[in-house]
């Protein structure tokens, strides 16, 4: 059985005859013999290695492939109205704002989603009046938009029974860290939190953004936190704590002037 793996095995189809035997060789000579000099080759593109080879004519756009950055430099400099054009692209993004995943309109649509569930489901939009004044002496004409007191345009949005159905616990939380809750559909619900008897909340997280949506159905009052940049600490609550530490101060306000 042939040595498959033996060095001295002939190549099948090849003859010893057909080796170069012209090549000089040295015995026992370690080093690397035969070795071709990169310097002195170049493909049909005129591409070498050599820095100062290139172009026949010596053109001055001969590519130099020791560094692709360096190359990058080399156009930059040649790229006529670079100044220029590098300007206009840091006016196009001048003014451009990260929301961290909020639109303008978040915070207003959770206040009226809060509005929504301390109401039974119905958004009452307040009613504004309109008075008309005019400046006789410099000819100025202006509109006043007052609210009206107990004057809503109401809207239903959820059914009644779909807000008990949101607002009724299945189940109680117990956690070993953090005061536990009951869950409801959507909402948690705690007692004796924010010196309030009962709270609904929601919180929210994404992207550096932490938030907080709580309301008591007894009060009626309600309070929407968003937050961002700050570091994401929870209390023994098991709420951000920048977001309960505003709502226990807004809460308090409230209650001291209802409205």
């Amino acid at each position: 059985m042939p040595d498959l793996l033996g060095v001295t095995n002939p190549v099948p189809g090849h003859d010893n005859a057909n080796i170069n035997r012209n090549m000089p060789t040295i015995p026992n000579d370690p080093r690397v013999q035969n070795a071709t000099d990169p310097t002195r080759v170049s493909g049909p593109d005129n591409r070498t290695e050599r820095q100062d080879s290139g172009d026949a004519a010596g053109s001055e756009r001969t590519l130099r492939y020791d560094s692709n950055f360096l190359t990058f430099l080399q156009r930059l400099s040649e790229t006529p109205g670079l100044a220029q054009s590098m300007g206009e692209v840091l006016r196009a993004y001048q003014g451009t704002v990260v929301t961290s995943g909020m639109g303008e309109g978040m915070a207003v649509d959770m206040a009226k989603l809060v509005a929504v569930l301390v109401n039974d489901g119905v958004y009452k939009e307040q009613i504004y009046g309109y008075t008309e004044v005019k400046d006789v002496e410099n000819g100025t004409e202006l509109m006043v938009a007052e609210p009206l007191p107990g004057k809503y345009k109401e809207t239903r949005l959820l059914t009644e029974e779909s807000v008990a159905d949101m607002e009724t616990p299945p189940f109680r939380v117990e956690l070993a860290d953090y005061a536990s809750f009951e869950q409801c559909l959507i909402l948690r619900r705690q007692e004796n939190v924010l010196d309030q008897d009962v709270l609904y909340y929601h919180t929210g997280s994404a992207y550096g953004v932490y938030s907080l949506m709580t309301y008591n159905p007894e009060t009626q009052n309600g309070i929407v936190v968003i937050s961002t940049g700050a570091r994401r600490n929870m209390n023994e609550k098991g709420m951000y704590a920048l977001c309960y530490d505003l709502m226990e101060i807004l809460y308090a306000k409230m209650e001291e002037q209802p409205v």
